[in-house]
């Protein structure tokens, strides 16, 4: 479900099965239990909110998707100013840099929010879980 690559789900403590190069089902890769790759990503993601990531949730999910050290290196080269330092500062900057599908990925996480919001509005016909 969160799509760690090897590297990334060893540093989280989860354990990488055998098939690792494979496209077989491994019942010993952690990164196929839901739960502990679950609580892998929200370490990973508090992890990346600690980085200069932080001024924007929007550039922690691009942090997520493309690797949080591909991020930061050219947040190093962007203002202080969190008002200028945010997702939409950077693909300004850096859009020809960035994959298509950390782009698609980003602005996936934004409708699926603004969905979540009021599903109504785009005629699914359903209410907002949270707002009891």
């Amino acid at each position: 479900m969160w799509q760690f690559i090897p590297e990334t789900g060893r540093s989280y403590g989860l354990r990488i099965g055998p098939n690792v190069n494979s496209t077989a089902p491994d019942a010993v890769d952690d990164r196929l239990d839901w739960l502990k790759a679950t609580k892998a990503a929200a370490a990973y993601i508090k992890a990346i909110y600690a980085t200069n990531a932080q001024a924007s949730g929007l550039l922690v999910i691009a942090s997520y998707n493309w690797g949080e050290g591909r991020v930061i290196r050219l947040l190093k080269d962007m203002p202080e100013n969190p008002r200028d330092r945010n997702f939409w500062k950077f693909v300004e900057q850096y859009r020809d840099r960035m994959p298509k599908e950390t782009y698609g990925y980003v602005l996936n996480i934004v409708a699926a929010a603004a969905i979540g919001e009021n599903p109504r509005v785009f005629d699914i016909q359903i209410d907002n879980p949270l707002k009891r």
